[in-house]
Parts: C-alpha cells; sequence; structure tokens
C-alpha cells in the first residue's frame, strides 16, 4: 500500500509487522490547513509537541479520542479543540494518589470532555469503544506504556499519539508494544512525540 505524509511517499509490504521508526520533520504533518485554529501550550517547551497533536488529530479526524494522563487538562482542551464535535475520554488516577501534585483534575479544559477515573492498568477500555485514537501521556514507565499501547491496537485505531517519546524506555515499550501489529511507527524530529497509522488496508493521507 501507499502512504503518504505531505510530499514523504512510503511503500509498505502487507505481510510487515516489524515497529521500525521512520523519522519525519515537524513541517511534513504542520501545515496549512491542518494547523489553523490550534491551541498551543503555554510552556514554549511544549508548543511543537501539542502543534503536532493538533495536526495529527486535524488530519486524521477522529469520531473519538481516549486520554491516558488529563493532568490539569491543557492537553484535553488541544485534543477537544482539533476533534470539535468528536468524543473526548480523558482518564486519570484519583485525585491525591498521582506523582503531581493536582489540586484539581482537567481543570484547565473549558470545552466538554468525559472524565475517566482510574488506573490504566487496570481501566476496561472496551466499555468506551469505539475509539478511534489515542493520546498517550500517563506514567512514563516501560510498564504503563507497553500496556496502554497494546490496549490501544485493540480498538483498531486510526492514529496513536505517544507523549515523551524521547524517554528511552517509553520509546522502547512503544516500538514492543507494536511488534506484530499492522502499525507503522513515525517520530516527529525535534519533538516528544512519536504516532502510529495502519499501514494496511485503505490509504492513510496524513
Amino acid at each position: 500500500m501507499r502512504l503518504r505524509l505531505g510530499s514523504l511517499v512510503l511503500l509498505f509490504c502487507s505481510s510487515a509487522i516489524a515497529a521500525d521508526i521512520t523519522f519525519i520533520d515537524l513541517e511534513e504533518i504542520c501545515k496549512p490547513p491542518y494547523t489553523s485554529g490550534a491551541i498551543l501550550r503555554k510552556d514554549p517547551l511544549f508548543v511543537d509537541d501539542f502543534l503536532a497533536l493538533h495536526c495529527l488529530l486535524r488530519k486524521t479526524k477522529p469520531d473519538s479520542v481516549f486520554e491516558i494522563g488529563t493532568c490539569t487538562g491543557e492537553g484535553t482542551l488541544i485534543i477537544k479543540n482539533a476533534v470539535q464535535d468528536s468524543l473526548v475520554y480523558s482518564l486519570e488516577l484519583e485525585l491525591g494518589t498521582s506523582s503531581y501534585d493536582l489540586q484539581s483534575i482537567g481543570s484547565a479544559c473549558y470545552l466538554p470532555y468525559v472524565q475517566v477515573i482510574g488506573d490504566s492498568l487496570s481501566t476496561n477500555y472496551a466499555d468506551f469503544y469505539p475509539i478511534s485514537a489515542w493520546f498517550i501521556d500517563g506514567a512514563h514507565d516501560y510498564l504503563h506504556v507497553f500496556h496502554e499501547t497494546k490496549q490501544a491496537l485493540q480498538s483498531n485505531p486510526v492514529l496513536i499519539v505517544w507523549h515523551d517519546a524521547d524517554i528511552p524506555e517509553v520509546l522502547e515499550a512503544i516500538q514492543n508494544g507494536l511488534q506484530g501489529s499492522n502499525h507503522k511507527l513515525f517520530q516527529i524530529n525535534n519533538t516528544r512525540i512519536a504516532f502510529s497509522i495502519p499501514s494496511e488496508g485503505n490509504n492513510h493521507e496524513l
């Protein structure tokens, strides 16, 4: 099949299952009209990361998104703004049990979304199907990221996005989690973002 990412065209054999990484530049993902209307993170260290998230969601147009790691809700707001009327779920640990000193969960998101309270290792994600896209930004360790990646794949998503993929054990968990799947892994240069889309079936124009 043929996958188009802007001017970058990749060819895949239908039997390819390896979770190798393809590195691409931010400009391959973030350009008009997909950049329009983006809400940017206030922290300059995260501007490009969440602009990439916005553009990926605008390009793939998922019907629903499941975010792991609500925290203050800044990312949740960016997701909901990008997908507009699509349903957004966001999972966070019960207040007081997270490693973050949160006074409230999701308070920065003023757009409507569904808050889910629970542990990503024990949540039954099938309760929220169909899930078209995922943003995985919870605990940044191998155990959680590997488990969350495996769970995400079970919903047959059009898109999975990971934050903090620059952390070696996070990237290793992503690669191992995708191994044997039909998803192709990309990492965006000079960001903390990795993402995957199906490499088989219908064409995916990005």
